[in-house]
């Protein structure tokens, strides 16, 4: 797929727009994801199985691979690259400044009819002007909040990080023409961090199929007695 793609784009490098590279990347990336994460057998444990929080449970495991780094790595450098440029635009158009700038959401959602119409709910009260800067400190800390809730196992923080940037490119589709795939493109990487989860269903099995085992021996016992 990677390669059908770089050799489509390179065709035609005339419409190569940065949902192109995104595509470009994250197919690349793909290729050298870890495809067996099983980990319920400890002599199959993989390489990139970094570290355990408790090592008698595997379910708070970090997957760790080159590809899941780079990845992580090309996320937190699009949005901090997206959120800083917003956060020293000259005009101050990303920024609460008063009444001094006309805020930059202003324009850009007015392109679709929802948007519009959001338009006409939120310009009386001026809150555009208020919702203009939150998109700043989303982009700038979504990447860092969620890795802080992977290192501390906090599955809220990083529930609600992701739930913030998803909400952010819902809103950038549905007020935005032709950004679409471009948003649920930017929504597929996110889900590298999430955690992982399999591995506490096993062990639950495990522990009722241990508990079953118990009982029959039990009424077994009674019965020859």
């Amino acid at each position: 797929s990677w390669f059908m793609y770089l050799s489509l784009t390179l065709r035609n490098t005339w419409l190569n727009y940065i949902l192109d590279r995104y595509i470009h990347y994250l197919l690349f990336y793909a290729i050298f994801l870890p495809l067996d994460t099983n980990n319920d057998n400890k002599k199959k444990k993989k390489w990139w199985q970094l570290f355990s929080n408790n090592n008698n449970d595997d379910k708070n495991t970090i997957i760790l691979s080159p590809a899941t780094i780079f990845i992580k790595l090309q996320v937190l450098w699009i949005y901090f690259d997206a959120g800083y440029g917003k956060y020293t635009d000259p005009l101050g158009g990303w920024s609460f400044n008063g009444e001094d700038t006309l805020p930059a959401l202003d324009t850009y959602i007015r392109h679709t009819l929802l948007g519009q119409y959001m338009y006409a709910l939120l310009k009386p009260f001026d809150g555009l002007r208020y919702m203009t800067p939150s998109v700043v400190y989303i982009e700038l800390g979504v990447v860092p909040l969620c890795l802080i809730g992977l290192a501390l196992n906090e599955k809220r923080i990083t529930y609600a990080a992701i739930t913030s940037i998803v909400l952010l490119h819902t809103g950038i589709a549905l007020t935005m023409n032709n950004t679409s795939l471009l948003s649920a493109v930017a929504c597929v990487p996110w889900t590298l961090f999430l955690p992982t989860t399999t591995s506490k269903t096993t062990k639950v099995s495990s522990s009722d199929n241990n508990n079953t085992t118990t009982t029959t021996k039990s009424q077994k016992k009674r019965r020859s007695s």
